[in-house]
């Protein structure tokens, strides 16, 4: 839960429910109840953590928010929780905002790659999400202004949903999601970040990337495509790691 508007949404559906049941509570009574599922004690208690987390959301320094559909999300620092002493990144669906098809909001960081050059590099990040009806999921890119073009790339999405190292979804609570990608000494820059898709709320706590064995596996075979399809079976798999 993560608004005023969304707790007043599922009271109302708690009210429908009842009375489908022959059970009738005020609108008042319905507050109180979804405030108590929530561990607070009472409705005014409820609001005023939510009204608390809806307001102005600090931008982390550093950080940018991007997307298709930036202007739907509500994006910055969620002062209201920590996780183990840090105020996390959020991303969170407006309820106002439009039905959307496909869409998504990013928080992201774009840096200068020298000191990762050559290197096998690990993302790795802690990811929660609330009501999130597509996904959750961290992210790194590699890109060469030589070779006008991204030269590694993951978002876990490849994993799948559910899946040990894949994006999370639905209401999913704190777990870790790493990547692994070799940086080419071409590259010129390196951006990472994480990203919601869809409606709900999506955040991030202790961003962390450090160098690692080459004896750990990269997360994403990006590196591995060829330039075009070759052969009668139109391959797109160049040499394996």
């Amino acid at each position: 839960m993560y608004s005023r508007d969304d707790a007043k949404a599922r009271a109302k559906k708690l009210r429908t429910i009842l009375r489908q049941q022959g059970l009738a509570i005020s609108h008042a009574s319905s507050l109180e109840v979804i405030a108590q599922q929530n561990n607070h004690k009472d409705w005014n208690t409820l609001a005023a953590t939510l009204d608390k987390r809806e307001r102005d959301l600090p931008m982390p320094n550093g950080w940018y928010a991007g997307g298709d559909r930036r202007d739907h999300y509500d994006v910055g620092t969620d002062l209201s929780i920590e996780y183990f002493g840090l105020h996390p990144t959020v991303i969170r669906y407006k309820n106002d905002a439009p039905e959307l098809a496909i869409g998504y909001a990013a928080l992201t960081q774009s840096f200068n790659p020298v000191a990762y050059l050559g290197k096998r590099m690990q993302l790795s990040s802690t990811l929660k999400c609330e009501d999130c009806d597509g996904a959750v999921t961290i992210w790194l890119r590699a890109d060469s202004t030589s070779r006008g073009k991204t030269v590694a790339f993951d978002n876990l999405e490849e994993n799948g949903i559910g899946s040990d190292n894949g994006p999370i979804s639905g209401t999913t609570d704190w777990t870790q999601r790493t990547i692994v990608l070799d940086i080419p000494a071409d590259t010129s820059k390196i951006s990472l970040g994480f990203y919601v898709r869809g409606k709900g709320a999506g955040y991030a706590a202790g961003f962390s990337m450090s160098p690692v064995s080459k004896n750990i596996p990269v997360s994403s075979h990006f590196l591995s495509l060829i330039e075009q399809p070759a052969g009668a079976t139109l391959s797109h798999r160049g040499a394996e790691y």
